[in-house]
């Protein structure tokens, strides 16, 4: 795994989190499916719950990700995305470290190419509205267990794991990153 910031080889993996954290370690469910050319990251969370549509989402992925995770929740909907390429190039300009999306993504062969890390359920050519939609920041409920903005995250092609941030901190050096 490679440091997003300085290409330097990245100690701290899914793996290595799976060992240090034990049972505090929260493997996210393995159907997640990388979309995008970047296979690798980590960072602190956001989390942006979306409703009926993408505009709102929209709005805070242009202004209110930089240097997170960002996790959108769209109720595991794989019949419509919520995320493609205008989200994606809304959530590059954001400054997003990685977007998971519990849900679908659309315009594939666009993420294919990013070098942001992108991930999600599935995908689905069909994209929810942009003039309408409600998003709200909150928590997620996964298998794993809740996941919040209070959690750090970390990826790659072994896994997803979602460890509290504090946690983290007292093991890993992420001030850096």
């Amino acid at each position: 795994m490679i440091d997003q910031d300085t290409d330097a080889p990245l100690a701290h993996g899914p793996i290595q989190a799976c060992k240090t954290f034990e049972e505090f370690a929260r493997v996210l469910s393995p159907y997640f499916q990388f979309y995008s050319k970047k296979d690798s990251f980590h960072g602190e969370v956001a989390i942006l719950t979306v409703f009926d549509g993408t505009k709102e989402l929209d709005e805070k992925l242009a202004t209110s990700v930089r240097g997170r995770v960002v996790l959108i929740n769209a109720h595991c909907q794989v019949d419509v995305s919520f995320y493609g390429k205008d989200q994606h190039a809304l959530a590059v300009k954001g400054g997003a470290r990685a977007v998971v999306v519990f849900g679908a993504v659309q315009n594939v062969a666009t993420l294919r190419k990013s070098e942001m890390a992108v991930l999600a359920l599935g995908n689905s050519p069909r994209l929810a509205r942009d003039d309408i939609g409600i998003t709200r920041g909150g928590y997620i409920r996964a298998e794993s267990g809740r996941i919040s903005s209070a959690d750090y995250i970390v990826g790659n092609r072994d896994g997803v794991v979602v460890v509290e941030k504090a946690l983290y901190e007292k093991r890993f050096d992420v001030t850096s990153r």
